[in-house]
């Protein structure tokens, strides 16, 4: 990912320009959907303009990429024989 981008995006949502920052955060996940911040950036600029069902969308790719990770870590947790801190990474019950 592009950190410049992302923070001329991130610069370009807060200053109202939430189009051209939505245009920037889809062009980066596009690249790079493995990055949770990116595609919150992207619903959060997907709302501001009002677009309300694809700022929901892209806030659950974001929330399933986000599980993906989680659940990488917790079985390289397991896989090295930390079930201790894997069971850190379970969902509470």
């Amino acid at each position: 990912m592009n950190s410049e981008l992302f923070f001329l995006a991130d610069r370009l949502l807060h200053e109202g320009d939430a189009r051209v920052a939505a245009d920037v955060f889809r062009d980066i996940v596009e690249a790079a959907p493995e990055h949770v911040a990116v595609w919150r950036k992207y619903a959060e600029a997907l709302e501001t303009l009002g677009d309300s069902d694809a700022a929901a969308d892209a806030a659950r790719q974001g929330k399933a990429v986000e599980a993906d990770h989680i659940a990488e870590v917790g079985s390289s947790l397991l896989f090295y024989g930390d079930g201790k801190r894997a069971k850190s990474f379970l969902p509470a019950r």
